[in-house]
């Protein structure tokens, strides 16, 4: 059985937040505060082993899940921190529909011209995969056609 654990190197940053949220700055307030040295929280920090019990003292610390610290980040949901970036993942019906209710907004806006080139990148989309919406996007798109002229 293992007598240390460490961090998994995909979590510095939500560790060193932690450290922050906490009130730990600089880390040997939190060593002083556990009672352990500045070595220990910092091969903590640094994806380095530590013992189990300073390693679940300092995770309970720090409010952070002794298991899922251990852990790499799911790049795909990712909780959004103040350096990264959302990343969401659309089907192509649903990018056709976003712009096709955009292309409505701007036409209830008195934005045809707008709403137009919205109509059009929702009607190629929906044409090329052969999305039920190519029709709803034609009818619209013959409609701003038509109020341009």
């Amino acid at each position: 059985m293992p007598r240390s654990v460490k961090v998994h190197p995909d979590r510095k940053e939500e560790i060193l937040s932690a450290i922050q949220r906490n009130g730990f700055l600089p880390q040997g307030y939190l060593a002083a505060s556990l009672g352990v040295s500045r070595s220990t929280v910092s091969n903590f920090v640094n994806s380095k082993p530590v013992s189990i019990s300073k390693f679940e003292e300092i995770c309970e610390t720090l409010g952070l899940d002794k298991r899922q610290i251990t852990q790499p980040i799911d790049r795909e949901y990712n909780p959004v921190s103040e350096k990264s970036s959302l990343r969401v993942n659309f089907s192509a019906s649903q990018v056709c529909e976003l712009l096709l209710r955009l292309a409505e907004l701007h036409l209830e806006l008195n934005n045809p011209t707008l709403a137009l080139d919205y109509c059009n990148k929702a009607l190629a989309i929906a044409t090329e995969l052969d999305i039920p919406l190519a029709a709803k996007c034609q009818a619209l798109q013959e409609k701003l056609l038509s109020e341009l002229e």
